[in-house]
Parts: C-alpha cells; structure tokens; sequence
C-alpha cells in the first residue's frame, strides 16, 4: 500500500496544527482501501475496477497495483451504480441528466466518462464558487468537450444554442 497523502492538511477543535500525523494519514490510506475493496464488492455493474482518479485538482489518493484510488471516485461510482440500478433497463432512455449542488463536479465527471459517447447531457447547478470550480475542473478532465460556462442571461433564447450544442452544461440554481 504506497500513499501520497503526506500533504494531506487538517482541522480539528484540538489543535491548531493542520499537518497530519504519520498515523492520521496510514489511517486514511486504510480507509482509502477500505472503501475501495467495499465499492468493488458490490459492483453489479463491473465497471468500477476499470476507474482510476484523475491527477487533476491534486486529490487525496493511495496507489494500489499502479491505480489512483480516492475516496472520491468510491463514492462517486456508489451514487452512479445507486442511479444505474433504480432505474435499470429504462437508465438507456436518459437524454438529460441534472445534477443539483454538484459541487466540484465529481459526480458529473463519472457520468460524463463513462457515457460521453451515449449522448448524455449533463447540467451541473451549483453556487457560484463550486460552479466555478466544476468548471475549471470538468474542462481540465475533458478538453475536448464541448461545455457551456455559466453566464447570465434572461431568457433561455439567448444562450439555446450553445445548451444544445454542450455535453455539460452549468447554471445558477435560480437559471434552472
């Protein structure tokens, strides 16, 4: 178990120090792995195994046989393969897909990943800081895509086109 979490910064009401300890970050990895060995145990799907962790936005991972696991990813595909198999057989007839409070975009990168090709839209409503963020971040993770940045606008004519033409789309929770 090899772990680039020595940089990993907390905040307890105990002390002021934010440096973790040697033991916080080997707990971590632990945890890390943990979920991991859970996430991949209940995969239905046989997707999950195939996933590794993006170095964009310098996560929090353990490396395991030569994969980038966090604890991002884990529960990212946790809610995915919760949405998966709600709506089975009928999840192939998903055109839009909305995803409200989606913070930095993890959830929204999973989607995007694994049906890019499927022609699945994503719209990511969040605040404007984590808006901002999923932003910077889904643009990093997908150059090639093709992403409609928040703007204002007054009437939905304005910006149709380029909603139309985005795989991942991102508004203000008032634009939806």
């Amino acid at each position: 178990l090899d772990a680039n979490i020595d940089e990993m910064y907390h905040r307890t009401y105990v002390t002021t120090n934010t440096k973790s300890t040697y033991l916080q970050r080997k707990v971590y990895a632990l945890y890390l792995l943990f979920l991991y060995e859970y996430v991949k145990d209940q995969d239905n799907l046989g997707i999950f195994d195939k996933l590794e962790e993006p170095t964009d936005g310098n996560p929090i991972v353990i490396e395991k046989q030569g994969k980038r696991i966090s604890q991002d990813i884990a529960n990212s595909y946790m809610e995915y393969s919760y949405v998966r198999n709600v709506l089975g057989n009928k999840f192939s007839e998903i055109k839009i897909i909305a995803e409200i409070g989606g913070g930095y975009g993890r959830l929204s990168y999973l989607f995007h990943l694994l049906h890019e090709n499927g022609g699945i839209k994503i719209i990511l409503i969040d605040l404007p800081p984590a808006l901002f963020v999923a932003q910077w971040y889904l643009r990093k993770v997908f150059p090639e895509a093709k992403l409609m940045n928040y703007r204002n606008f007054s009437n939905f004519l304005e910006i149709e086109h380029d909603f139309n033409e985005s795989s991942i789309c991102f508004l203000l929770p008032h634009q939806l």
